[in-house]
């Protein structure tokens, strides 16, 4: 048996999708669509350049540590963007 075979579940599921539409639609009155869009893709682009997905992956690591320290993520940092 799905999860939606109760007539409770259908309903309750229903109604939360029912309101994330509405809510959904009403947010984005205010968003103008093309910003958003591009703004979307260009973050999209730029997290899968590997680079960026290693330094993430680091900055994940420090962050999910109970110790931050700033100033040796910023060192890493600084080692592997090369500028030219």
């Amino acid at each position: 048996q799905g999860r939606l075979s109760t007539s409770k579940h259908s309903s309750a599921l229903f109604l939360v999708v029912l309101v994330a539409m509405i809510g959904s639609g009403f947010a984005a009155s205010f968003v103008r669509v093309d910003i958003a869009l591009a703004a979307v893709g260009w973050i999209g682009i730029i997290l899968l350049h590997p680079d960026v997905k290693a330094n993430a992956k680091k900055i994940g690591k420090v962050l999910s540590s109970n110790e931050l320290d700033l100033e040796e993520v910023i060192q890493d940092l600084e080692k592997s963007i090369i500028v030219d």
